[in-house]
């Protein structure tokens, strides 16, 4: 073979060599490229996963928070702890992460809130204006005619008018930013359903002990002018409640009807009274639940157990109808996050609240009497 014809060879083989090279990087290039394909699938189906399961701010934040968590993680299981350990100032209401790992899933203070309001009157007033509201002052009373051709007797009805302009009421907290963006603790939804109970309880409480003459807006059951005071009772048994009924029938008869009427009593008071039950007396109950010996009515009384029918110095056994209290509310509670006002201290404040007022708009068809002191 001639020298011409092996360099011709060699340059054919080299090319050979070449388009091989091309063609495997090409098929390289192709299974990375449907690798990568797939990873940004996988990517898209999770985060699609995210925001069903957690809102849209979840799968916005999902690569962020994914990162921190591998991260830390990763130092945590080298000892490092730089994630686990955050500290931050000291004022900040939520400033510390608990070490190791932080359960979403927490103990709740179990409470006894939420009993009165559905049963009241609730209207919704934007917040910053007034509702007047009619109502009765003096009912009439009808009569018999004396004889053929005689006057009928003249009935007296006067109105008054009650006025609720909704206040502010609500709670704020100081947070560290390191919990607020903690993968997996839902930090803020969760101290948005703490807060809003907060707000739940101070209703309750005002509607039953609040006082104009404090932060209240207006008088509550056990404080506003009208009620029909009973005779003071120093240990509540079933003669004592039997007792407080027929003087509340006497003040005013429709406060003894049970089908309009409930009773209010504190849970301390409420175990007392239980404890006089005797099989004689058994019968007047009617059981919500046996197994947890709670009754839904005695002598056909709804048993309303609160403990706002306490003040601090007395008790009280209320009886009336809750429609006859009506509530004004701005509506929902709002939630709002400043980021700004702790911006040194890395913290951000959140605040939950709405607006709310109350009225009992015929004192005289409530009745309560004064428990044994605390």
């Amino acid at each position: 073979m001639s020298e011409e014809n092996k360099v011709l060879e060699n340059t054919v083989e080299q090319a050979e060599k070449a388009i091989n090279t091309v063609a495997e990087l090409e098929k390289g290039f192709s299974e990375v490229k449907e690798s990568n394909m797939q990873v940004a699938k996988d990517v898209l189906e999770l985060r699609s996963f995210m925001e069903a399961k957690h809102g849209q701010s979840g799968a916005d934040d999902f690569d962020n928070e994914m990162a921190k968590f591998v991260s830390g993680a990763f130092k945590h299981s080298r000892g490092d702890k730089a994630v686990a350990d955050f500290t931050t100032t000291t004022d900040a209401t939520a400033g510390y992460l608990v070490d190791d790992i932080l359960s979403n899933e927490l103990f709740e203070i179990g409470d006894v809130y939420g009993t009165i309001l559905p049963r009241c009157t609730n209207l919704t007033v934007p917040a910053g204006t007034t509702m007047k509201i009619n109502k009765d002052a003096t009912l009439p009373t009808a009569y018999w005619r004396a004889a053929q051709g005689a006057a009928m007797t003249e009935a007296e009805a006067t109105l008054g008018q009650a006025s609720l302009s909704p206040i502010l009421v609500g709670a704020y907290i100081k947070a560290a930013n390191e919990l607020l963006e903690s993968p997996g603790v839902g930090f803020g939804s969760l101290m948005a359903v703490r807060m809003s109970r907060a707000i739940l309880k101070a209703k309750e409480d005002a509607i039953l002990k609040g006082a104009s003459s404090g932060s209240e807006p207006s008088d509550g059951l056990t404080v506003v002018t009208g009620v029909n005071d009973q005779t003071a009772i120093d240990e509540l048994d079933f003669a004592g409640l039997v007792a407080f009924l027929g003087e509340a029938a006497a003040d005013y008869a429709p406060s003894a009807d049970p089908l309009q009427n409930a009773l209010f009593i504190d849970p301390v008071k409420y175990l007392a009274f239980m404890g006089h039950a005797t099989a004689a007396t058994m019968p007047g109950f009617t059981w919500a639940d046996p197994a947890n010996s709670q009754p839904a009515s005695v002598f056909g009384y709804e048993m309303i157990v609160h403990p706002s029918m306490y003040d601090g110095t007395d008790y009280y056994l209320g009886l009336g109808d809750p429609a006859n209290i009506v509530t004004a509310s701005s509506g929902e509670v709002r939630v709002d996050f400043n980021p700004y006002s702790g911006w040194t201290s890395n913290e951000t404040w959140m605040r939950v609240f709405t607006h709310f007022d109350y009225e009992v708009m015929i004192p005289s068809q409530w009745s309560k009497a004064t428990l044994d002191s605390a």
